[in-house]
């Protein structure tokens, strides 16, 4: 499995449309967000590609849910948060914990899976692909008692992404919310994700 990081940005490059280049027998990926940097690498070539990213909690809201969301994503975060449906995240005010919805927080999550989902299968084909062309089918269950956002995320894609990404593969990948500091959190500063082509 993948394994996080933070590492020299001289351990890896850029190619001209901006995908890392990391040492011959190894895979990455990198995210930054707000100041905060991550590196996921991968050095027995368990997978074909490996994506990660990072996003702000406090930029999901639903403004910008229709330009990110399927019909399908959006009827399941109504369903998981029916209180909550369209509420804007709130800027932190002052020293204390962020009050984000969690309905926020699971469109944030989304995005972000779309993010890491799209840097991994882009680095196979350079296939471009859009936000509408993959759809989230399941996010994480919270536990009873407990709002900590970590663990798997899944999806497919409605259109070919990759050579060995047709319309309707099926897609995993891993979430965690995090705090500043990279614990997780009942009210994330930031939702990480990581997604693996096997």
């Amino acid at each position: 499995m993948a394994q996080l990081h933070l590492l020299p940005r001289s351990l890896a490059t850029r190619s001209t449309d901006g995908v890392p280049q990391f040492a011959a027998g190894h895979l990455g990926s990198i995210s930054h967000k707000s100041g905060q940097v991550v590196i996921a690498t991968e050095k027995d070539r368990s997978c074909s590609s490996l994506g990660i990213d990072l996003e702000d909690t406090a930029k999901a809201h639903r403004g910008i849910a229709e330009k990110i969301c399927t019909p399908n994503e959006l009827a399941l975060l109504n369903q998981l948060f029916p209180e909550e449906n369209g509420q804007h995240s709130l800027e932190p005010q002052g020293p204390g914990p962020r009050h984000i919805p969690q309905w926020n927080i699971g469109l944030c999550t989304i995005f972000s899976f779309k993010e890491a989902l799209f840097k991994a299968h882009y680095a196979l084909g350079r296939t471009m692909f859009y936000f509408h062309d993959a759809e989230v089918t399941e996010l994480p269950k919270l536990s009873p008692g407990s709002n900590i956002w970590d663990g798997t995320i899944r999806g497919k894609t409605l259109v070919t992404t990759s050579p060995l990404t047709h319309a309707g593969s099926t897609v995993s990948g891993w979430c965690r919310g995090l705090d500043n500091t990279g614990s997780a959190t009942e009210s994330p500063d930031f939702v990480l994700t990581l997604v693996g082509v096997p």
